[in-house]
């Protein structure tokens, strides 16, 4: 397998990526995209506790990406928290993602975190699952569930009988 290298999405190169986002999330508009990539990045160009990370394979293309940001957790404490896990379908991507999971380590160790946690979209990226085929690479790297999420998508309806103080609607 050619060698893969993991940087910073930089600004500039956010449509560059947009080819695997639409591969991965097929309904994921552009503008979407875009606007979400911009969302993560740091506002500086400076070593951040946030922002993409993209893998590119020898010829340039971006065959995969995350977010990522540090986070305080109680029992841990400081953890790099990394999610939107996206890797293309190719020859290799196990072996890839095994790259990707020690450069999160890397960036963990250099960042000062005692932990990394890993959201896997397993359960409905447009639809289907995107991610469900990672597992047992993050579990043979010596991940565990610890935790659980749960998520619902809202659909645009009226609960009537319940009323949301100010606070809550202003969020």
């Amino acid at each position: 397998m050619n060698p893969i290298v993991l940087r910073p999405l930089e600004p500039e190169r956010i449509r560059q990526a947009f080819p695997l986002v639409q591969t991965v999330l097929p309904r994921t508009s552009l503008q979407r995209w875009t606007e979400f990539a911009r969302g993560q990045m740091p506002e500086r160009r400076i070593a951040s506790d946030r922002g993409v990370m993209a893998a590119e394979n020898q010829s340039g293309y971006i065959v995969g990406l995350f977010t990522h940001h540090i986070r305080d957790e109680l029992a841990v404490g400081s953890t790099l928290s990394v999610g939107n896990l996206l890797i293309a379908d190719f020859p290799g991507r196990e072996q890839a993602t095994g790259y990707f999971i020690d450069s999160m380590e890397v960036m963990a160790h250099l960042r000062g975190c005692h932990a990394i946690a890993v959201d896997l979209d397993i359960a409905f990226a447009d639809g289907g699952a995107s991610c469900v085929w990672a597992l047992p690479v993050f579990e043979r790297c010596g991940f565990a569930a610890l935790s659980t999420s749960q998520c619902r998508k809202l659909l645009p309806t009226r609960r009537y009988g319940l009323v949301a103080s100010d606070a809550l609607s202003q969020r």
